[in-house]
């Protein structure tokens, strides 16, 4: 069945201080591919261009509307006769900027007609949203590849303090629902630049993913089944990872240039891309050296691609041999050997998709050479490229499939010292075979295997091992490096903490040590050490993380940095009830011994809270704390070099029967590992820990909910409400997420349930939270507005339910604006209901420019506004109040253009002063807005306005959308997000269209909201 392409290139900006050279042509090569080996015929590619020059290929422009008519086409359904998908960007990109246009881990994409920040970020592409809408329509499997510039930022636009990225929202549709499989490649990681190769005028990124896709050695793999060539996706991705920094290092200007693809986890299975037939492949140019000299004489050398029923002999030479032997193999997976009479036999297992050198070194007694020992790739090469002269031109070795029959089995031991790591065991077809956690003992055919640690972040490489007949392998993987900045690292040898040689940290005397963890984990395992009993613990409890299992019920939230630059100064922690009022606030203290780390101790209500993050540069981000008996309340929160924020959260045991808990560093290392697995959107490994808990063995609040969440995300849920959901319901009936659990395990009950959790407060993950919002739409049962609000705020990509305090603000474009899909319901029809209101307001300012204010047509040529916005241009020397100053009134090109201010009509006695202006006469002024009575507290307003943002002429109207919070006789309050220049803005009944008032104030503390004048009586 034919493909689908949207292919996007973009050289050519509006604004010329964006322009680029080579994204165009990278483009134009990718559609290429993509209508041959890609299976696109020409009427299904959507190829987008923004070129500085003609080109001849028939495209569309890059504008956002394009893109994003192109997307429509997809998510309605165009594409649905189509096996795959492939997106492809090239142009500017942004780092994570903000919960109005991304949210951490994420590029977002930034059209052709893009000219000004500010101003324009409603055409800005937010690449989650892309993903999130494609993932529940057809095609099944979909490929995006970004090659962006994403270390730009947008000016006054902040990031949401939120979590990893984690599996996409799939929106409710018609029809039998499908979720797609999304493989997706970013040219670089947060914060990096994706480099561009002048001369040749194009990036580096695409050609190397070109090279891939078009079948280059390094990105195949050998299929046992089909027996062919493979490239698959993991395979493309781990050859663009590996070429390019050879590639940079040998471009002029990149000197210390860093450029890191980044493949996020998506939970998708591996895809194949492209077969290529064996006599299509050329060989490998392999050199094997052997010292010392005297060796040689006596050596014999083998290779062998040992599989299971066949021992794989290849190629064999001696005695004697050369000091380096030259042998051409087809690209596959090879154990070479070898063997001297008086110096023992040495081993090599190796990888072989480019050429190589195999060294060997036989001395003394018998030794062999461990699996791990370092290849020296690039010594050696022949000159002209990475294949030895000729070598295309003879044909390849025939690799044999397996054997008719099975040869005896051999042993493979795996050990990792952390007990709690995950172990797969993997086949040549990337299939796993075996696996545990610790350690793994197998039974396995005869051949080569990889193993290797499978870490919450994709930590480390496997090694590839072979397993002989008859005999016992043994392998200890080492652990990759903890990701923590120098500084980090460095306190943490201040307190006792060090990794060992095998890339290990140990925690503690007596215990084991742990893989590559994070900060956050770092400072969860301080936590509990602070607030249990153990004699061990020591180094932890120096990191001065405080005791507060004296408290009744506490909740300590830790703020970290992982970045270079410390801790942001200025960070304050607010706490508040449901309702909104602030109970607690204050800054965070900094940790003495452990300075890249601070602390807050509050005391938590009976009730659920929602604990209030303020980190400068962040968006004020909120998160909702359930206190539970016996139990303290931990929230940690670590600031990312890579961009990213990663959010951890716990429930420790508390003091029970007089006795602090005791300190179980492996029982938090498995919940620490549940929940950073699932946040990632990757299955989590139903490891020992979920097995104990689905049969009783082990209660805890957090790990039960990923579990839960885990097994019907699997569709499993019946295993998971045996035995482990009477549990969360007996031992933790207030927690929300138990309810809603309930509720998606026994659907006879959902209704029961579900009513219960929206009493008890909103879930702490946004997997329960969503289903919430759609039992609520499917039963058509109205949620409290508090439940509703929170899903219109909610920071996309974060496993917990994380929402931006502030309101979002939708820029007017062309007359109307855009709504989100997810949880604005109540504005779904607001675009075409609104579009007079929107029309008929104004921005009100001095002809020759200055500080400016919003109004809005009260009658035909009448306007409203505060006399605060126009007091310093009147003149009250004479019986009539006059102006003295030109004033100018802009509706905005869409509707009229410009207006002068003919005279003051007269001023209203409200508080604050009203002022009605006469505006001269013009074409086609919009018409005037009708009022009406306030509404009851709760009903959704919005603010349409003009924020002073950058200069006049670059600022746009913004719809801003809240809640009335409550009215007395002369003035409204709400919770919009407003701004200077929006005072004289209508407050507007969203559903009805009329004016119910005239913001002029906004109150910035504890508690956010907005006054407005009321304006019925006019």
């Amino acid at each position: 069945m034919a493909n689908f392409a949207i292919v996007i290139g973009i050289d050519r900006y509006e604004n010329p201080d964006f322009a680029l050279r080579g994204a165009v042509a990278d483009a134009l090569r990718f559609a290429e591919w993509a209508g041959t080996a890609g299976g696109v015929p020409p009427d299904n590619v959507r190829l987008l261009l923004s070129p500085h020059e003609p080109v001849p290929a028939p495209h569309r422009p890059a504008t956002s509307e394009a893109i994003r008519n192109a997307l429509y086409e997809v998510s309605s359904g165009e594409a649905a006769g189509a096996d795959r998908l492939f997106f492809y960007y090239a142009g500017h990109g942004l780092t994570s900027p903000g919960v109005e246009v991304g949210a951490p881990g994420e590029p977002v994409l930034v059209p052709s007609d893009m000219v000004v920040w500010n101003r324009d970020k409603n055409l800005l592409v937010l690449f989650s949203a892309v993903v999130t809408e494609l993932r529940g329509v057809a095609p099944l499997e979909q490929f995006f590849f970004i090659d962006a510039c994403r270390d730009l930022a947008l000016q006054d636009t902040f990031r949401p303090v939120v979590g990893s990225l984690g599996v996409a929202w799939v929106p409710v549709r018609g029809g039998t629902p499908v979720v797609a499989d999304q493989h997706i490649m970013y040219a670089t990681s947060l914060g990096r630049r994706a480099a561009a190769n002048a001369r040749l005028n194009q990036g580096v990124f695409t050609p190397l993913l070109m090279d891939g896709l078009r079948g280059v050695s390094t990105a195949l793999v050998w299929s046992t089944c089909e027996q062919q060539y493979e490239v698959r996706f993991s395979s493309l991705a781990r050859h663009v990872k590996t070429a390019i920094r050879p590639r940079l290092a040998g471009m002029v200007g990149t000197e210390g240039f860093v450029q890191e693809p980044q493949v996020p986890m998506t939970g998708a299975e591996d895809a194949v891309l492209v077969a290529v037939p064996a006599d299509q492949v050329p060989p490998v140019t392999v050199r094997i050296q052997v010292r010392p000299g005297a060796a040689r004489d006596a050596c014999t050398l083998t290779v062998a691609s040992p599989q299971p029923g066949d021992a794989g002999e290849r190629w064999t030479s001696g005695p004697p041999v050369e000091p380096t032997s030259v042998v051409e193999l087809p690209p596959f997976d090879y154990t070479f050997r070898a063997r001297a009479e008086g110096f023992g036999e040495a081993k090599i297992s190796r990888a072989v998709y480019e050429s190589m050198v195999i060294p060997f070194r036989l001395e003394g007694p018998p030794t062999v050479v461990p699996e791990d020992a370092p290849p020296a790739p690039g010594a050696g090469l022949p000159e002209g490229g990475p294949y030895a002269p000729g070598g295309a031109d003879r044909p390849p070795p025939t690799l044999e499939g397996p054997g008719e029959e099975a040869p005896t089995t051999g042993r493979l031991n795996v050990h990792s010292p952390d007990h709690s790591a995950v172990i797969a065991v993997c086949d040549n077809e990337n299939v796993q075979v075996a696996g545990g956690s610790g350690d793994v003992a197998a039974q396995l055919r005869p051949g080569l295997y990889r193993v290797g640690l499978v870490l919450p972040d994709g930590g480390g490489d496997k090694q590839l091992v072979e397993v002989e007949p008859g005999g016992t392998t043994s392998v200890v993987l080492d652990a990759p490096s903890p990701r923590l900045a120098s500084g980090v690292a460095r306190l943490l040898r201040n307190v006792g903490i060090q990794v060992d040689g095998r890339g290990y940290v140990r925690l503690a005397r007596g215990t084991e040590p742990i893989a590559r963890p994070s900060l956050a984990s770092l400072l969860a395992f301080a936590a509990v050490a602070a607030n249990g009993r153990s004699a061990s613990a020591v180094d932890l409890l120096r990191f001065g993380v405080a005791d507060v299992q004296d408290r009744s019920r506490p909740a300590l939230v830790l703020l970290g940095s992982n970045r270079e630059e410390g801790l942001p100064g200025g960070t304050e922690l607010v706490v508040r009830d449901r309702a909104g009022h602030t109970l607690d606030s204050g800054p965070f203290e900094v940790l003495p011994a452990f300075p890249v780390a601070a602390q807050r101790v509050v005391d938590l209500p009976r009730d659920q809270v929602r604990l209030e993050l303020r980190i400068p540069g962040h968006t004020p981000t909120r998160y909702a704390i359930s206190p539970l008996p016996n139990r303290v309340a931990v929230l940690v929160v670590v600031l990312e070099a890579d961009g990213r924020v990663e959010v951890q959260q716990y429930q420790l045991p508390g003091i029970r029967g007089g006795r602090r808990p005791r300190v179980d560093l492996r029982g938090l290392r498995r919940i620490e590992l549940a929940q950073r697995y699932y946040s990632t959107g990757k299955p989590v490994p139903i490891r020992e820990e979920l097995v104990d808990l689905l049969h009783g063995k082990w209660v805890d609040p957090l790990l039960g909910c990923v579990a839960g969440y885990e097994f019907v995300r699997r569709g499993e849920a019946a295993r998971f409400a045996e035995v482990a959901l009477p549990n969360m319901l007996r031992h933790f009936p207030g927690l929300p997420d138990s309810q809603v659990l309930a509720g998606l395990c026994r659907p006879d009950r959902a209704g029961e349930y579900f009513e219960r959790a929206v009493r008890l407060g909103v879930p702490t993950f946004s997997a329960g939270l969503v289903a919430l919002y759609e039992w609520s739409r499917s039963t058509r049962r109205p949620l409290e507005p508090d439940l509703v609000d929170i899903a219109t705020n909610l920071v996309p990509g974060s496993p917990w339910t994380a929402w931006a305090a502030d309101r979002p603000r939708f820029p007017v474009h062309d007359g109307t604006f855009d709504v989100p899909a997810f949880g604005w319901d109540g504005l779904a029809d607001a675009p075409r209901r609104l579009h007079d209101v929107v029309a008929a307001v104004c921005r009100v300012e001095p002809v020759d420019g200055g500080r400016w204010g919003t109004g809005f047509l009260v009658e035909p040529e009448v306007i409203a506004t505060p006399l605060f916005v126009v007091a310093d241009h009147l003149d009250d020397s004479g019986p009539r109040l006059s102006l003295g100053r030109e004033v100018v009134v802009d509706f905005g090109g869409d509707n009229g253009g410009r207006y002068r201010v003919r005279d003051v009509v007269r001023v209203l006695p409200t508080y604050p002063e009203v002022v009605l202006l006469r505006v001269a006469d013009g074409p086609a002024r919009p018409k005037p807005l009708p009022f009406a009575p306030a509404p009851v507290p709760g009903t959704l307003v919005v603010v349409v306005g003009h924020p002073m943002v950058g200069p006049a002429a670059e600022s746009r109207k913004l719809v801003m959308p809240g809640r009335l919070l409550g009215a007395d006789a002369t003035e409204l309050r709400h919770d919009c997000t407003t701004g200077p220049g929006t005072a004289g803005s209508p407050l507007v009944h969203a559903a009805t269209g009329s004016v119910i008032g005239m913001h002029y104030a906004a109150q910035l503390g504890e508690r956010r909201e907005g006054r407005a004048v009321r304006l019925s009586h006019l």
